[in-house]
């Protein structure tokens, strides 16, 4: 059986424990790199993803074949890819530019609105869409990807 949520993030919490401890990093030394993020000047080049998680609700399964049966009870999209890493640079107080492509599409106006011309250079290519992941969730658990 998978793990849940909290167990995954404790695991991740005690591996980078660990990791501070081999490594002689302590929570001092971490705050004074914070501070120092703000004078930081990034230039991403990388993909743009609209992540899409579209919550489900399972109520049973099809007569047809074996494929589970699912309602739809909401959705929310997200700027992934090269467009989150963006913001958590931005996050912490760096200063970033991003430079990506994207399709001439629907997708790519809802990215750009998200992350505004200031931080973000998108050059629209009509050759291809933008690139776009929609995962199907039914209580907290991944049931299909959509790339």
């Amino acid at each position: 059986m998978g793990k849940n949520v909290q167990e995954v993030n404790d695991e991740r919490t005690t591996a980078f424990q660990k990791v501070c401890k081999l490594n002689r990093i302590d929570k001092g030394s971490i705050m004074d790199l914070i501070d120092e993020f703000g004078e930081a000047k990034v230039m991403l080049v990388g993909d743009m993803i609209l992540d899409e998680y579209i919550d489900c609700e399972a109520i049973g399964m099809s007569a047809e074949a074996p494929v589970l049966v699912v309602r739809e009870k909401g959705n929310e999209r997200f700027v992934g890819g090269a467009g989150i890493v963006g913001e958590h640079i931005r996050a912490v107080g760096g200063g970033h530019k991003l430079i990506t492509v994207c399709g001439c599409d629907s997708e790519s106006r809802w990215i750009q609105n998200e992350v505004g011309s200031d931080t973000c250079e998108i050059v629209n290519d009509p050759e291809r869409p933008t690139t776009k992941k929609i995962r199907y969730v039914a209580d907290n658990q991944k049931i299909l990807r959509v790339s």
